[in-house]
């Protein structure tokens, strides 16, 4: 259901799919498991990460102070660790984990088929 409404927003040329890579094995020989790479779609910055086949897309700032989240690992709860100030980010629903009363993580949609590895963006 939330990949028909991603597509609406498309239809309606309020947000696009960009596409990141070719496949999925395409991602995983690219991103360096438990670690990130930044990618550029439009001009945002974007970390992807990668937890074995998982792959999140989230933006480089971390709410907290504004800092790049890019340089960042996972912890051993597969949370997303702010370089900076060792926040801790659940990269299903973008929620700080240690300090809960932050704001949430700006988390983006990724999809996979056959024709490669998408995330969706929102037009600004």
């Amino acid at each position: 259901m939330k990949e028909f409404l991603l597509e609406i927003k498309v239809l309606l040329g309020i947000g696009k799919w960009f596409k990141v890579f070719n496949s999925i094995e395409d991602a995983i020989n690219n991103i360096p498991d438990q670690k990130s790479i930044l990618v550029q779609l439009g001009s945002t910055d974007v970390c992807l990460a990668r937890n074995q086949r998982n792959i999140s897309a989230f933006i480089n700032e971390c709410p907290h102070h504004q800092m790049p989240l890019n340089r960042g690992s996972y912890n051993e709860k597969q949370e997303w660790i702010c370089p900076y100030h060792r926040h801790c980010f659940n990269l299903t629903s973008g929620k700080n984990m240690t300090m809960p009363q932050t704001a949430n993580l700006n988390l983006f949609y990724v999809k996979v088929n056959a024709k490669g590895l998408f995330v969706f963006k929102l037009n600004n």
